[in-house]
Order: structure tokens, then C-alpha cells, then sequence
């Protein structure tokens, strides 16, 4: 049976959003230079802003949040990698690594996203994968399983390369994911680092060339990128007040300073409120055949989504409980689901559990409720 949220609900959610941040805001999107340009928010992928946000478009090096991504969900950065001869002279930014040379896939990756070596990301995917076609065909599905839509890899660098393309929102969901990941974030914010070679090699000290993270008080990556035909592109992170956003553009001749008006734009408006409180009573479900006419029902979790501060944005609740509850109940049962709506967009939902136990009939209580109904 599908039910809407109590009148008691709405009021603790409307309490909510009168507590929510009275910072100033602007009714006007951000200017800027960049042909794509979008903004999500991290933890749960909605999109804050998008000017032209599904349009193919090639995105130099910031291809290397996608191989980055995949090598670290490998599961072997420990290991030893050696760089093969294929990866030695590849044209554009470069380590300079040459063939033997040993490094730990971690340090790798280091010089992949701190100093955007393209030597590098073709050693990680051959590394991984056998070779360059088979890494690409991982990257490809991964992006799928992210939810991208106009996004193909036909390499783990951004070198010019025919098809090679992605949009600002698919890149900026992806970028998302990876920032979800301890290891990713790690690297990513990292201002310098030394890459020690194991056993043969040379050691590498390496200078970050994401310049937010020296000038921008609350950046925490990611990438640069370049390219003539991709022009200047940037996928850029920050976090301030609990609200967490990732920001691309792409071909983006004020790629430095448009990247701060879309970071500022988010910051200034939109903050992360909590829609659903853990254990919160939010009903009472009629019980069949129980000790207790009704059960209480609570909250599972903690959900909370980015919102306007504008006070535009009112998250609409709706509860679904099945028709027939029986007793026996046990509390931390499930009973339904919560979910909850910004217009048609579902904004998260959380299972329902029962708050207490409700213990069943015996056959005379049974027996006592039906007499005691007829008399």
C-alpha cells in the first residue's frame, strides 16, 4: 500500500530547510569560456550545473581520472611494475621513464595524475591489462557501469586519437566516482612526491600541476588536461561545509579562473541537507493478528542531498508499507521503503524498519479479541 508522509514528517523536513545556510545567492548561472561545462555534486552524483553537459567532446588528460580509477580498483598497487619498451617516448607530457626502469603501479599513478605523464599511463595499462586495446575496452565498460552516455576511450592518456571523446556530465560522474575512492582522493590532493624506483631506475620528485590546490583554500583535486584539439580542460574538486562537488571543463580557454566561479557558484548555492534521520519515527503501520494494534515504523538510515539554499527546492516524502503486516514483528524488521522527490527526481530513499517488537496472539487471545468483538 502506497502511503504519503505524515503531516508530523513534513513538518520536521520543513524545520530542516528553515535551518538550512542564509548565505547570499545569485539567480544567474556563472560565466565562463568553456564549450562544456558541469557541475556534481560527489557523494550523490547530482548535477548542480551543465552548459552543453552531453555533448561529445575530446578531453585531453583528463582521460586520466578513468585509468587511474581502474588500475587502483585493481587491487595491485603494491606490485612491481616494469616499464616495457612501448611505453618509452610516447609524445606529450612525459617521466621520461625508460625501458627496465621498476616502479610500484602506486608510484605510477602518482606521476599519471600529479605530473600527467602519458609514459606512464601506457606502462599502467599494459601493466594491467596486456596492452593498451585490452585496458581501453575496461575503461569503456566502467564508464558504462557509471552511468556515462557519450563517452569512448580509445586510449588511457588523451593523446588526439579518432572517437576518443567524452562529455562535461559523463566526465564529471565519472570524476565523482573516483573521488569516492580514499586511494584516488589520496594521490589526486597530493602537492609533491618522490617516485623511488625499485631496483633499476631513476628517482622522480614530482610538483602537482592542479595549481587549485595551492590557491584555492578548499580544493582536493583533480586533473589538467591539454590538447589542441581539445583545448584547456580541468576537472577540479573542493570541499567546504559538508558539500563536496567535482567541477569539468572542457575547452576552456580561462580554465583556472571559470573553474573558481563554478566551485564558487556551487558553494554559495547549494548545501548538503540531511532529508531522512536515522531511527526517526515517520509512522505506525496497522498489525494483523499482533499483541499491539500498530507497529511504528522508522527511518534505516541517514540520507542527505544537496538543495538549493534558496529555500526553492522542498523535498516531496512518500512511504510505501506493504497491505498485510503480521504479527510476530521484530524490531529492526523491514517493513517498507521511504523515498523522497525533488519534482520528478528522486532525490534517495531508505528502507523502513519496525521501531519495536509486537508479539503474536496466542489462540485464546485470538479467541478473546473475536468474543470480545461480537458482545
Amino acid at each position: 500500500m502506497k502511503r504519503f508522509a505524515t503531516k508530523g514528517l513534513l513538518f520536521l523536513l520543513s524545520i530542516v530547510l528553515m535551518l538550512m545556510p542564509t548565505l547570499g545567492y545569485a539567480s544567474a548561472a556563472p560565466n565562463h569560456s568553456a564549450a562544456g561545462a558541469s557541475v556534481v555534486e560527489i557523494t550523490t552524483g547530482r548535477i548542480l550545473y551543465s552548459k552543453n553537459g552531453d555533448a561529445p567532446m575530446p578531453m585531453a588528460s583528463t582521460t586520466k581520472v578513468m585509468t587511474a580509477l581502474i588500475a587502483i580498483e585493481s587491487g595491485r598497487l603494491d606490485e612491481t611494475v616494469t616499464i616495457p619498451k612501448e611505453a618509452v617516448g610516447v609524445e606529450g607530457s612525459s617521466l621520461y621513464l625508460e625501458e627496465g626502469e621498476q616502479f610500484a603501479l602506486k608510484d605510477l599513478l602518482y606521476g599519471l595524475m600529479m605530473h600527467s605523464g602519458n609514459d606512464s599511463a601506457e606502462a599502467i595499462a599494459i601493466f594491467i591489462s596486456g596492452s593498451v586495446e585490452a585496458f581501453c575496452i575496461k575503461m569503456n565498460e566502467r564508464a558504462k557501469e557509471l552511468g556515462a552516455k557519450s563517452t569512448n576511450f580509445v586510449n588511457p592518456h588523451g593523446l588526439p586519437a579518432k572517437g576518443h571523446v567524452t562529455s562535461a556530465n559523463d566526465l564529471a560522474i565519472i570524476s565523482a566516482a573516483a573521488m569516492g575512492n580514499d586511494v584516488f582522493c589520496e594521490i589526486v590532493s597530493t602537492k609533491y612526491h618522490e617516485m623511488i624506483p625499485r631496483g633499476a631506475g631513476t628517482k622522480r620528485t614530482l610538483k602537482n600541476k592542479n595549481k587549485l590546490l595551492w590557491n584555492y583554500e578548499s580544493a582536493t583535486g583533480v586533473k589538467t588536461g591539454y590538447t589542441k584539439e581539445a583545448g584547456k580542460c580541468l576537472v577540479a574538486s573542493s570541499a567546504r561545509d559538508r558539500l563536496e562537488v567535482v567541477t569539468v571543463v572542457l575547452n576552456c580557454p580561462n580554465m583556472w579562473d571559470d573553474t573558481v566561479r563554478l566551485l564558487d557558484f556551487a558553494h554559495e548555492q547549494y548545501w548538503l541537507c540531511q532529508i531522512a534521520i536515522k531511527d526517526e519515527v515517520v509512522t505506525e503501520a496497522k498489525v494483523e493478528n499482533g499483541r499491539a494494534e500498530t507497529v511504528k515504523v522508522q527511518i534505516k538510515e541517514n540520507l542527505y542531498y544537496p538543495l538549493k539554499v534558496d529555500g526553492t527546492e522542498k523535498p516531496e516524502v512518500k512511504i510505501d508499507l506493504p497491505t498485510n503486516i503480521t504479527a510476530p514483528i521484530k524490531a529492526g524488521q523491514e517493513m517498507g521503503t521511504i523515498r523522497y522527490y525533488i519534482g520528478e527526481e528522486l532525490a534517495g530513499e531508505s528502507k523502513l524498519v519496525a521501531a519495536e517488537d509486537v508479539e503474536a496472539l496466542s489462540f485464546l487471545d485470538r479467541l478473546w479479541r473475536f468474543l470480545s468483538s461480537i458482545f
